[in-house]
């Protein structure tokens, strides 16, 4: 009935050999898949600083030489050590926080030559997070498509002229920017800070604005159709001659904003707040024009 001890002896080493080589296996699996994912990120991070490293040397070779070189040459990159767990558990786990490091040298370089990046082409980029600043940085007529920016300080930063189509801007900084005649066609800036920026005659085609803060920006003549302006502050923003017609406005917040010659054909102002009567004296309505109950009748159609 029952096994002789010898026998359960050798079940049990069998059992025990298996449960080894099986952890052996998956560690080692693990291994492969790790230094995978760090050569993949560290192949990343060169190809794309040669890139911008190639443009900036052109530009200002004097100022780059040096640092290009020691980049090079010594990135300063310590691979995580892959036999210990913490290693493969760093690279594993926590990936963003390796790909943060591998591209660390990257962001110092730009936020040097912050004053020498117009005109560069950045696609791509990925400088997120709070502690990420190039506030005052000249970016005019530089390409940043697809880049991920979200929460980064670019505080009185110039755009003008600069190309973000598909970029990820979520929650940045952009107080007092300069962006006329930028593309943010497809940008995602849902509760971007915009106090005080120039956005006139910047491209906004499906650009999603959701909780940003617009206030006090100045939007003269811009057009605003096919964008979302959901819940954004418009507080004393300059609207003067802008095209509203299209623009998803429900919830956004209109107190003190100049609407002088706006035109408001086909928009919906019927769920925003803080608009008076005497700010829609020279605006541009018709029967297709919705605005708040307590306004309606109060607008002579054009």
């Amino acid at each position: 009935m029952f096994e002789s001890p010898d026998k359960v002896g050798i079940i049990l080493k069998r059992a025990t050999l298996i449960a080894i080589s099986t952890l052996l296996v998956s560690y080692l699996f693990l291994y492969a898949f790790a230094s995978f994912q760090y050569e993949k990120k560290i192949n990343f991070f060169y190809k794309q600083s040669e890139a911008i490293f190639s443009q900036l040397e052109a530009k200002v070779p004097q100022r780059t030489e040096a640092f290009v070189r020691d980049l090079q040459v010594s990135p300063g990159l310590k691979k995580p050590s892959l036999l210990q767990p913490t290693g493969l558990v760093s690279i594993v786990f926590e990936a963003d926080k390796v790909h943060e490091a591998i591209l660390g040298d990257l962001q110092a370089l730009l936020t040097v030559f912050k004053d020498e990046l117009g005109g560069l082409d950045l696609s791509g980029l990925h400088f997120a997070g709070q502690h990420k600043d190039l506030s005052h940085a000249n970016l005019r007529n530089t390409v940043l498509k697809k880049t991920i920016l979200e929460g980064a300080n670019f505080t009185q930063v110039d755009l003008s002229e600069a190309k973000l189509q598909d970029a990820h801007l979520r929650g940045i900084r952009l107080s007092g920017a300069k962006l006329n005649k930028a593309d943010l066609s497809n940008v995602d800036l849902r509760a971007a800070e915009l106090s005080d920026a120039d956005l006139r005659e910047t491209n906004l085609f499906y650009a999603d604005f959701i909780g940003a803060n617009m206030s006090r920006s100045n939007l003269r003549g811009l057009k605003m159709s096919g964008a979302d302006f959901r819940e954004v502050n418009f507080s004393q923003a300059d609207l003067s001659r802008a095209i509203l017609s299209g623009a998803r406005l429900d919830g956004a917040n209109l107190s003190d904003a100049n609407l002088e010659g706006a035109d408001l054909r086909y928009a919906d102002l019927s769920k925003t707040s803080g608009l008076k009567q005497e700010q829609l004296a020279n605006v541009i309505v018709d029967h297709n024009t919705t605005l708040p109950d307590r306004l309606q009748g109060g607008v002579v159609l054009q």
